[in-house]
């Protein structure tokens, strides 16, 4: 469809980080292209200048962090 819902663009992200021994939900919100800077970052790896994403692991390290702003479009 061409309407945005919440439904459409909520989308759960289960993460299970070694040595986690319990599960946490967080309720900040991230995007998808946000997952490839987060994996480099975990493994050690610089992110490249170009990628879009921004990693969160800044939020799973704390409930602190700042909001970003995010948006959504549809094509008709």
């Amino acid at each position: 469809g061409q309407d945005l819902f919440y439904e459409n663009i909520h989308v759960p992200l289960l993460i299970k980080m070694p040595n986690q021994k319990q599960g946490r939900r967080i309720q900040k919100r991230t995007q998808s292209v946000d997952l490839y800077p987060f994996l480099l970052e975990h493994l050690n790896i610089p992110i490249p200048p170009e990628i879009s994403g921004q990693s969160f692991g800044n939020i799973l390290a704390s409930e602190n962090s700042a909001e970003r702003t995010y948006y959504g479009e549809t094509r008709a």
